[in-house]
């Protein structure tokens, strides 16, 4: 019986250079040295039944990322959780297993909102700017200014929830169709600022939240 086990763990320091691919092939090495009985794919070329949530860009930290776990012997979630942190890479950081059903949809199905702190790491008013941007975006609905990459969703259409907080911005970003919009595209399309500028920026992904 293939028991589905759910972690969640941070992604901080240097590892957030590693890109979403070579993230999933450190966590089936980690997975190899805790010596957790992981199910395999079947045929000429099995892999481990190893799923991860949604992409997080090169550059990146965050406190909360999710990975589905297929297991093909019962453990009790606290032993999984102590063997993973012992084997996990300096800046990965399980703190999180639950059981799930092994017919549980994939972990993107449910996924609602994402949260992400911003925090521009040159410009001292840039959260000012923000501020007067996201304010001029609730006062028009759907201008030719206020579209985005899809012609029948404007930039409000993504945004869930936004607050300023001394320089730092916190966005809570819709999923929409199974689509994430990037939280720097959305502050470069309200506020003009030119994307070379935004990438002075840090960005950390706080958590995801699920229906």
């Amino acid at each position: 019986m293939v028991e589905k086990v759910r972690l969640r763990y941070r992604k901080k320091g240097l590892i957030r250079f590693i890109s979403h691919r070579d993230l999933l092939r450190l966590l089936h090495r980690m997975i190899k040295r805790a010596g957790i009985p992981v199910a395999f794919s079947g045929g000429y070329s099995p892999h481990m039944k190893v799923s991860l949530g949604l992409s997080l860009a090169v550059g990146w930290e965050s406190e909360e990322e999710i990975a589905d776990i297929s297991l093909v012997e019962d453990m009790q979630t606290e032993v999984v959780l102590e063997k993973l942190l012992l084997s996990a890479p300096e800046g990965v950081i399980p703190y999180s297993v639950e059981i799930k059903d092994e017919n549980t949809p994939k972990i993107i199905s449910g996924l609602k909102t994402v949260n992400y702190l911003i925090k521009h790491t040159s410009q001292n008013n840039f959260s000012e700017k923000c501020k007067k941007a996201f304010s001029r975006l609730a006062k028009r609905n759907n201008l030719e200014e206020n579209e985005c990459f899809d012609s029948e969703l404007s930039f409000s259409d993504w945004i869930e929830n936004w607050r300023i907080d001394n320089e730092s911005v916190f966005l809570e970003l819709r999923i929409i169709r199974g689509m994430s919009f990037s939280p720097l595209k959305m502050l470069q399309g309200i506020t003009g600022e030119l994307l070379e500028s935004l990438r002075q920026v840090h960005v950390i992904r706080i958590s995801q939240n699920y229906n």
